[in-house]
């Protein structure tokens, strides 16, 4: 059993998808949540391959203005129902769907996302990571969730690589364009 670990949930027990899913340790949790303190008073937050929603709702616990969760797994969708319900929030909003087709087609802009794909599809990541980019602030944070560090694509700059136990998580901000010459 998972747990909110910080803010004004902290305690509420979270529900976890079975199998398929890989719920972030508390531990981790904790750690990306430290290092992001500051960008998350205000932050509108996407959790995309959201799972039990844990890293959304404890942006939210933390003082985020809201949270997209987005997952097409039945039993994550029902788990981030379930949590949602026990946060008593009405700043989350669940998308039951495709990650990548939903990020073609959102007009929302984010200032925090979590992005958690399945590991073995790397091209997945990519094509998300892509996706999402004009949906970004300027000074947005991108926390990419792997099995190993990566490298920042086109349009990207990575900022901080932390692994903890077997994951590793890397903090992207969207590259700034150059000044055009006059």
């Amino acid at each position: 059993m998972i747990h909110i670990i910080g803010g004004l949930w902290r305690g509420i027990p979270l529900a976890t998808p079975m199998g398929g899913t890989r719920p972030t340790h508390a531990r981790s949790r904790e750690a990306v949540m430290n290092i992001l303190r500051d960008r998350l008073p205000g932050a509108h937050v996407l959790d995309l391959f959201a799972g039990s929603g844990a890293m959304g709702l404890e942006a939210l616990s933390r003082g985020a203005a809201s949270a997209l969760l987005i997952d097409k797994a039945p039993d994550a969708v029902a788990a981030i129902r379930a949590n949602i319900a026990k946060c008593r929030t009405q700043n989350a909003q669940l998308i039951r769907g495709d990650a990548l087709k939903t990020l073609q087609t959102t007009t929302a802009q984010f200032d925090l996302c979590f992005v958690d794909p399945p590991y073995a599809d790397t091209a997945l990541l990519g094509d998300c990571l892509n996706a999402l980019l004009p949906r970004l602030t300027p000074a947005a944070m991108v926390v990419v969730e792997s099995d190993r560090a990566i490298d920042a694509p086109p349009g990207y700059v990575a900022t901080d690589t932390r692994r903890y136990g077997a994951n590793h998580f890397t903090f992207m901000r969207p590259k700034e364009e150059p000044p055009c010459a006059s």
